[in-house]
């Protein structure tokens, strides 16, 4: 199996709708992206795809590319949501043009969206993104299309987040620093260390907005963590006004424990990133996969 989504073996089966997180995180493991993509669809390539193992219905032998849902906290809201996705072939990430997204609701119903793909920070890792309605608790049925192939798979939407939502209460926790490692070593996992490690985020909420992201560079079982590290550091450069904290997930480098400001931010997944006001609200969030243009987004909703 490729590196880029390596499985760990302590990880769940299931995440998006099946997995009690918070029994898992009694057991000190945390899943990442990669454990997403078990659930994947297979490429169904159409009747005007010439490849081999195409049909004129526009069924597939079963090889080929997949679709590898990467959002791993979706829930009911009458408010479009961010929905993240891969195209995959032998556990690589892959550009196949532009894509129509149909989303079949619980209930039957059919809405259609535009997909982007998007790779900035992220080069040869890119993922699909696209702002969806899921106002239906359930199982919904995602179709990504083109003209030369069709993608499958579900998601499973839920009443309430596990993880902070845009408009929530930041929670307040002391978050591992230099002065105070919290028993975390390394503090930080990036090569050379990072330098945002210095600020206690309990200490800096209300007193200005901040940009915080949990992910592990070395442990990441995918090959997003460091990236998504260097492209917040990056973008934190334009925006002096606002604090920018790097949580690591675990407390060491040889066992599963996780960091209590993880547990106590409920993540169910890593990497996230949450941008908090000077109110303490949460006014974005991104998981899983994300590139350095959506991190630069995140950071702009608080210039208001």
């Amino acid at each position: 199996m490729s590196k880029l989504f390596k499985r760990h073996s302590k990880w769940p089966t299931q995440l998006n709708g099946g997995l009690s997180k918070r029994s898992f995180l009694k057991k000190g493991s945390i899943a990442t992206v990669g454990l997403l993509l078990i659930a994947c669809g297979s490429g169904k390539k159409t009747s005007k795809d010439k490849t081999s193992g195409s049909q004129k219905d526009g069924s597939t032998s079963g090889n080929g590319p997949v679709m590898a849902i990467v959002s791993a906290d979706l829930i009911v809201n009458d408010v479009t949501q961010r929905l993240a996705f891969a195209i995959m072939d032998k556990f690589q990430p892959q550009n196949v043009g532009n894509l129509n997204v149909d989303v079949l609701t619980p209930s039957g119903k059919k809405s259609s969206y535009k997909a982007k793909y998007q790779d900035s920070g992220i080069k040869n890792k890119g993922i699909y993104t696209v702002q969806i309605l899921l106002n239906e608790k359930g199982n919904y049925k995602i179709e990504a299309n083109n003209e030369s192939a069709k993608f499958g798979s579900n998601i499973i939407t839920k009443d309430a987040p596990f993880a902070p939502y845009i408009g929530d209460k930041a929670i307040e926790v002391s978050t591992p620093t230099l002065k105070d490692t919290q028993g975390v070593d390394p503090i930080c996992t990036q090569k050379p260390t990072c330098s945002h490690h210095s600020v206690d985020l309990k200490e800096t909420l209300g007193s200005k907005p901040t940009v915080i992201l949990f992910a592990t560079p070395a442990r990441c079982q995918t090959a997003y963590c460091g990236n998504v590290l260097d492209s917040a550091i990056k973008v934190s450069k334009k925006y002096a006004t606002i604090e920018f904290i790097h949580n690591e997930i675990y407390k060491n480098l040889t066992t599963n424990e996780v960091i209590d400001s993880v547990k106590a931010w409920d993540l169910p997944s890593e990497p996230w990133i949450f941008a908090i006001n000077k109110d303490k609200k949460v006014t974005a969030r991104l998981d899983g996969a994300f590139t350095e243009n959506e991190i630069n987004e995140l950071f702009k909703t608080l210039q208001n």
